[in-house]
C-alpha cells in the first residue's frame, strides 16, 4: 500500500513545473537586481538633488557648468557636457556612464553564473535527466534574464517618476522612463554577452574573462572618444558611447537604442543556434585535454585558496589602484571646480576634515580605498561561503584538519591581502601626491594610510559572526552594512543627520589621510570589535553542521 502511494506521487506532475526553472533562475538573481535597481535610481536623485541644493542661483551654476566643461579630463568617468548648469543635467552627466559601466559588469556576472556556472556545478545535468533539453534550459533562464532586467528597470524609472515631481529637477515621466531605459540598455547588452560567453567557454571562470575584456576596452574607448576631440568618432563603436549619443533627458535620441537592439539579437541569437549544436559541458573553445601537473601550494587549505583566489585578489588589488590614483590624480581640477562652490567645498572637509581644499580632495582616495576594502572583504566572505555550501569544505574536515584552523587561514588570508592592497594603494597616492607638489609625509600617507583597514576588519569579523549562526545571510548582511555606509557617507555631506547615525556607517570610523591625522585610538576600538566578533563567530562555528545550497 505505502508503495502504492509512493509510485502515486512520483508520477504526478508537478503544478506550473514548466516554468520552474525560470522562476528559480529570476529568484536566484532577485537580490541582485533589486540591489542593481534602486542604486541605479537613487544615484540620479543623490546627485540630481544635491547639485539643486549646492547651485541656488544661475549665476553660480553657469560658472560651475563653465569650469566642469573647461576639464575634458573628468569624461573619463562622466558624460557628454550638455546642459549642465541645470540638476537633470547635471545628473545625467554626473551618473549615467557609471552606472552604465556597473549595469554591464552586474548583468555579466548574473548570467555566468546562472548559465555557466549552474553548468559547471552539474545544477542543470538534474533537470536535463527530465523533459528539457539543454537549448530549452537555457532559454528558460534566459526568460529569468530578461525578468531580472525588467524588474531593474522598473525600479529604476520609479524611482526618477518620483524624482520628476521635484521642483529643482523638473523633468517630465517620459523623461525619466527614457534615462531609464538608457541606463538598463547596456545591462540588457551585458546579459546577452554573458549568454554567448557561457557557450563559447568551459567554465565560468573564463566566461567571465572573456566578457569582461570587452566590456572593459569598450568603456575606455568611449573614455578616450569623451576627452579627445580628434577620437570622438571611437565613441560610434562603443555601448558605453551609445549611452552618451542618447543623450538622455538632454535630447532623447531614440535612433541610438538601434544598435543595442541589433548587437543584443544577433548575440543572442547565436547563443541559442551554439547551445542546440553541443553537448552538456562542451564548449566552443575547449580545454587542453593535457595540462603539466602544478602542486605548488597544494599540501593544505590555505595554499589552495591563495591559489583559487590569487588572480580575484590581484583584480582587487588593480581596481583599489586605480580608483585611488584617479582620484588624487585629480585633485588639481577638481579643486578648481569645487572652490567655485562653498557647500561643495564645506562637503570636502568634512569628509576629509582638512581646511585645504586641494589636500581635502586628494584624502578622498582614502574613502575609496577603504570602500573597495570593504568589499573585498565582503566578497572573500561570500566566496568562504560559497565552498561549504558547494561542498568543498567537507574534503579537507574529513582529513586532520579542524573547523578552527581552516576558518582561522581563510579570514587570515583576506586580511593579509587587504593589508597589502592598502600599502600598495597608499603607495601610489603619496607617489602622485609629490608629481602634484603636495606637502605629504611618507609615514603619514603609507602607515597613517593603514587605518583604512580598520572597516574591512571589522566586517570581517562581523561576517565571520553571521557566517558562523546564519551561513545563508553572509553575503546580505555584508554588503547590506557597505551599501548603507557609503549612501550615510554621501547623502551626510549634503545633509545633516545625527551624530548617532552618522556612527552606523564604517566609513566614518576612518581618518583621511593626509588631510587628517589618523586616529589610533578609533582605530583600535574598531578592530578589537571585529576580533571579539570573530572569537565568538569561530566558536559558534565549531558548534553547527554543515549548511550546503
Amino acid at each position: 500500500m505505502a508503495r502504492d502511494n509512493s509510485a502515486q506521487v512520483l508520477t504526478q506532475k508537478v503544478k506550473r513545473s514548466r516554468g520552474i526553472l525560470t522562476r528559480f533562475s529570476f529568484k536566484s538573481a532577485r537580490r541582485g537586481t533589486i540591489f542593481y535597481g534602486i542604486a541605479a535610481g537613487g544615484m540620479f536623485a543623490l546627485q540630481g538633488l544635491a547639485f539643486a541644493a549646492s547651485y541656488k542661483g544661475d549665476v553660480a551654476r553657469a560658472k560651475f557648468a563653465t569650469t566642469l566643461a573647461s576639464n575634458p579630463g573628468l569624461g573619463i568617468m562622466y558624460g557628454e557636457a550638455r546642459k549642465l548648469e541645470t540638476a537633470s543635467g547635471y545628473m545625467v552627466y554626473r551618473s549615467l556612464p557609471f552606472m552604465a559601466f556597473i549595469g554591464a559588469l552586474w548583468a555579466l556576472f548574473v548570467s555566468t553564473r546562472l548559465l555557466r556556472g549552474q553548468e559547471e556545478d552539474g545544477k542543470l545535468e538534474l533537470l536535463l535527466a527530465g523533459k528539457n533539453s539543454l537549448a530549452s534550459a537555457t532559454r528558460k533562464i534566459f526568460y529569468a534574464l530578461g525578468l531580472s532586467w525588467s524588474t531593474a528597470f522598473i525600479l529604476c524609472g520609479v524611482i526618477l517618476t518620483a524624482l520628476s515631481r521635484s521642483p529643482e529637477i523638473a523633468i517630465s515621466i517620459s523623461s525619466s522612463w527614457f534615462l531609464a531605459l538608457a541606463t538598463l540598455a547596456p545591462a540588457a547588452l551585458g546579459f546577452c554577452i554573458g549568454l554567448l560567453m557561457s557557450q563559447l567557454a568551459s567554465t565560468r571562470r573564463k566566461a567571465l574573462a572573456y566578457g569582461l575584456i570587452p566590456i572593459i576596452i569598450l568603456f575606455v574607448l568611449r573614455s578616450v572618444g569623451n576627452i579627445i576631440d580628434s577620437l570622438k568618432w571611437l565613441k560610434y563603436l562603443t555601448p558605453f558611447g551609445w549611452v552618451d549619443k542618447l543623450h538622455a533627458i538632454t535630447g532623447s535620441e531614440w535612433q541610438w537604442f538601434l544598435p543595442f537592439i541589433v548587437v543584443c539579437v544577433v548575440c543572442a541569437t547565436l547563443s541559442l543556434w551554439i547551445v542546440k549544436k553541443r553537448d552538456f559541458s562542451d564548449s566552443v573553445i575547449a580545454d587542453n585535454p593535457t595540462a603539466k601537473a602544478r602542486l605548488k601550494l597544494l599540501s593544505g587549505p590555505l595554499g589552495l585558496s591563495f591559489r583559487l583566489t590569487l588572480f580575484n585578489l590581484l583584480g582587487w588589488f588593480l581596481a583599489t589602484l586605480g580608483v585611488s590614483a584617479l582620484i588624487a590624480s585629480l585633485a588639481k581640477t577638481a579643486t578648481s571646480v569645487a572652490s567655485d562652490s562653498p557647500q561643495i567645498s564645506d562637503a570636502l572637509n568634512k569628509l576629509s576634515n582638512s581646511a585645504n581644499l586641494r589636500l581635502a580632495f586628494f584624502s578622498l582616495s582614502g574613502f575609496f580605498i577603504a570602500l573597495l576594502l570593504m568589499v573585498v572583504a565582503a566578497s572573500g566572505m561570500n566566496r568562504l561561503r560559497e565552498d561549504e555550501a558547494k561542498g568543498y569544505l567537507d574534503n579537507f574536515l574529513v582529513a586532520k584538519i579542524s573547523r578552527t584552523r581552516w576558518l582561522l587561514e581563510r579570514v587570515g588570508l583576506l586580511l593579509t591581502a587587504v593589508t597589502a592592497i592598502c600599502f600598495g594603494a597608499n603607495l601610489a597616492c603619496w607617489i602622485l601626491g609629490l608629481f602634484q607638489n603636495l606637502d605629504i609625509s611618507f609615514t603619514a600617507q603609507i602607515f597613517g594610510g593603514l587605518n583604512y583597514i580598520a572597516p574591512a576588519v571589522l566586517l570581517l569579523g562581523f561576517g565571520s559572526f553571521v557566517y558562523a549562526i546564519a551561513p545563508r545571510y553572509t553575503s546580505l548582511a555584508l554588503y547590506t552594512w557597505i551599501v548603507w555606509s557609503f549612501l550615510v557617507e554621501m547623502i551626510g555631506s549634503v545633509v545633516n543627520f545625527r551624530h548617532s547615525l552618522l556612527d552606523t556607517s564604517l566609513l566614518r570610523q576612518i581618518s583621511m589621510v593626509p588631510g587628517a591625522t589618523a586616529d589610533w585610538q578609533r582605530f583600535m576600538t574598531v578592530t578589537s570589535i571585529g576580533l571579539a566578533a570573530f572569537i565568538v563567530g569561530l566558536l559558534a562555528f565549531t558548534k553547527r553542521d554543515l549548511q550546503s545550497e
